[in-house]
C-alpha cells in the first residue's frame, strides 16, 4: 500500500502549494490523461514539475505488466544470500526512505540478491511493449581497488555472476576500470557495458532508472534524472529462450573487508505492444 502513501504526500505537497501565501505564482492544473488505456490523474504545478496523483498499481493489466516493492514486510520479491553475505531490515537511508534492506558481503566470492521469484524464475524478455526500471540504493563505502563490491540493478538471471541474459545498471570498479555508473546488456553470454558518465557517491541516496523500447532495440538510462552519456542497443534479450527477471545483486569482488549496499526500493512496468 505504500504507492497509495506516496501518492497521497504529493496530493498533501500540492494543496500546501496551492494555500501559499502567494496562490498567484504557487497554484496546480489538474488534469486526466489516458496511459496505456487506464485513465490518470497528473498535476502540474507552478515550477512545471508534474506530478502522476494516481498511484502507479493503479493499472489494466491486460495492457501493463508492473512489479513494486518498498520492502516494508510480507516482500513481494526473493530477499537471497547466496554464499556468505546477510540480508538486514532497517532505515538506513533515512527517514523518508522506510524499509531499506542493508546488503553486507565480506569475503570474496560473498553475494546478495533481491529478485522476483528467485533463481530459477526467469520470466521477463524484451521487444512487446517498452519496459521501465527505477531503483534507488546507496552505497556508503566506494570500492578502492583493495576492497571491492559489484552492485547491479535491474534485470539479470545470476544470484551471484555476471548476468547471462539482463539489462541493468552497474557499478563495478574492477571491471570497468571506474568509479561511474555503467549502463549494461547481456544476450546468450556476449556481453555490452558504456559508462553512463555518472559517477558513484559514498553515502549519496541514487535513483537509478532504465528503459527498453517496445521494439526490444534500444535502452537508455538516467541517474538521479540525469541521462546517461549512452545508450544501448545490442545485446538486448528479445526471444523466449532468453528470459531474465528483475534483479538486485551485490557481490563482493576483492578484499576482506565488510562491505554494505543500502536498498530502498524498485519498480518495474511494461506497457505492452499489444494487450493480452
Amino acid at each position: 500500500m505504500s504507492f497509495f502513501r506516496r501518492a497521497g504526500a504529493e496530493i498533501l505537497r500540492l494543496i500546501e502549494r496551492a494555500s501559499d501565501a502567494n496562490p498567484a505564482t504557487l497554484n496546480a492544473a489538474i488534469y486526466a490523461k489516458r496511459e496505456a488505456g487506464v485513465t490518470q490523474i497528473f498535476a502540474q504545478a507552478s515550477d512545471r514539475i508534474v506530478y502522476q496523483m494516481t498511484p502507479i498499481g493503479v493499472i489494466n493489466p491486460t495492457s501493463i505488466s508492473f512489479s513494486f516493492d518498498d520492502f516494508l514486510g510480507n516482500e513481494l520479491s526473493t530477499i537471497a544470500v547466496t554464499a556468505g553475505g546477510t540480508n538486514g531490515f532497517g532505515m538506513a537511508m533515512g527517514s523518508n526512505h522506510p524499509g531499506t534492506i542493508t546488503s553486507s558481503v565480506t569475503a570474496v566470492g560473498d553475494a546478495t540478491r533481491i529478485s522476483v521469484g528467485g533463481n530459477s524464475n526467469q520470466s521477463i524478455y524484451f521487444g512487446g511493449g517498452q519496459a521501465d526500471f527505477e531503483s534507488m540504493h546507496q552505497i556508503p563505502v566506494l570500492s578502492n581497488g583493495v576492497n571491492n563490491v559489484v552492485v547491479r540493478d535491474g534485470y539479470g538471471d545470476s544470484a551471484n555472476l555476471d548476468y547471462t541474459d539482463g539489462v541493468w545498471l552497474e557499478y563495478d570498479l574492477a571491471v570497468n576500470g571506474s568509479q561511474n555508473y555503467f549502463l549494461c546488456t547481456a544476450n546468450a553470454g556476449v556481453r555490452n557495458r558504456v559508462d553512463t558518465g555518472r559517477i558513484a557517491v559514498a553515502g549519496a541516496n541514487r535513483k537509478l532508472t532504465m528503459r527498453v523500447n517496445a521494439a526490444g532495440t534500444l535502452v537508455t538510462a538516467a541517474i538521479d534524472g540525469v541521462a546517461s552519456a549512452n545508450s544501448l542497443a545490442l545485446t538486448i534479450p528479445v526471444t523466449a529462450a532468453r528470459v531474465t527477471q528483475i534483479s538486485l545483486q551485490t557481490t563482493k569482488q576483492a578484499g576482506a573487508g565488510a562491505m554494505s549496499v543500502f536498498r530502498d526500493y524498485y519498480w518495474h512496468r511494461q506497457t505492452f505492444t499489444v494487450p493480452r
